[in-house]
Formats: structure tokens, C-alpha cells, sequence
């Protein structure tokens, strides 16, 4: 795995994770907005939403910034072809288990 490659991997784990932290602070937004008032709930839905969008727009730029593109994926050498199946393999025992 190159430089390109772990960067590529790290905006996908920043796109994830912003996602679900939108999702867990709506979901706490949620249940406290009968006990405060509507006027804090707005405000923490604009910050959730723009705290996401900067989120994501920060992992596209390191996407951009790494270099590498998916259809370099089909040209990758033995080395890198390892890690790869080894972390996929990695993932489907952990999600059968």
C-alpha cells in the first residue's frame, strides 16, 4: 500500500465517520428537543449540518489530494494486492462472526 492508497482509505474512514456522527447527533438532538426549546434545537441542527458538510468537504479534498483513483486498482502490484484481499477478508470474517 502507497501513500496514495492510505490517504484514498483515510477520506473514505473521514466520510463514514461523518456521516454517522450526523446521524448519533440528530438522533441526541432528537430526544432532547421536548425538554428544550425550539430555538436550541435549530441551532444545533445548523451546526450538526455544517460541522457534516465541512466534514465531507475536507475528505474529498484529501481524496483529491492523495492521487490515486479507483481505477488504479485493476494496475496495482503483488504488494499492495495482498494488503488489499488480506484487509477484505479481514472485514467479511469480522462481520460473519
Amino acid at each position: 500500500m502507497n501513500e496514495g492508497q492510505f490517504f484514498w482509505g483515510l477520506s473514505n474512514g473521514v466520510i463514514v465517520c461523518a456521516i454517522a456522527g450526523a446521524f448519533w447527533l440528530g438522533l441526541g438532538i432528537g430526544t432532547v428537543a421536548t425538554e428544550v426549546g425550539w430555538l436550541v434545537c435549530a441551532l444545533s441542527t445548523v451546526l450538526q449540518v455544517g460541522v457534516c458538510a465541512a466534514l465531507l468537504w475536507a475528505a474529498v479534498r484529501l481524496r483529491r489530494k492523495s492521487g490515486f483513483r479507483a481505477s488504479e486498482l485493476r494496475q496495482r502490484d503483488g504488494r499492495s494486492n495482498h494488503g488489499l484481499h488480506s484487509t477484505g477478508s479481514g472485514g467479511i470474517v469480522s462481520a460473519s462472526g
